[in-house]
């Protein structure tokens, strides 16, 4: 948390509390009393569940689907640097249509967003385009898949982890 304190908690805590009157309250207020609070709530509570799973998918799915895996090596570092282990174990993925990159608030370029954590996702477009004729120079495979390509290979990553090991 920025701030600590009695500050901190007061800020996260009236966040938590304009949360719940714009998501809650104000439509329980609004809507006709035919609606009630249950099913305020299961709306409420489907649109939480569906929009994790959307945001988990999309990340997640950035970290496994075709990253690279390594073992942490007993001196304490791995022997390439930082931005070859970005490179290596995170990519980028293209929307369709190209608008909707802006409103996933930049989730789609997430090795971009690795590389440039302090930068506004309304610049990854640019970034990413720059990265693309940078990382040759230097011998980086920058890698760009289409959400399809990204769904199936977390799905085939999802069903390699799901296998029973062999027995040594």
């Amino acid at each position: 948390m920025a701030q600590q304190g009695a500050r901190g908690w007061g800020i996260f805590l009236a966040g938590k509390a304009a949360h719940f009157l714009l998501a809650l309250a104000i439509p329980g207020y609004l809507l006709p009393p035919e609606i009630g609070i249950s099913e305020i709530l299961l709306v409420y509570l489907l649109s939480q569940m569906l929009s994790s799973l959307l945001f988990v998918m999309l990340i997640i799915g950035t970290h496994w689907a075709k990253a690279k895996f390594y073992q942490a090596p007993e001196q304490g570092a791995l022997p390439h640097g930082r931005y070859r282990h970005v490179f290596a174990t995170t990519f980028d993925w293209r929307t369709r249509p190209r608008w909707l990159g802006y409103w996933l608030g930049g989730a789609n370029l997430h090795l971009t967003h690795h590389l440039f954590p302090h930068w506004s996702h309304r610049h990854y477009p640019a970034l990413s385009r720059i990265i693309t004729e940078v990382a040759p120079r230097y011998g980086i495979d920058y890698r760009v898949l289409e959400l399809g390509e990204l769904l199936r290979l977390q799905q085939r990553f999802l069903s390699e982890m799901g296998r029973k090991p062999p027995q040594a």
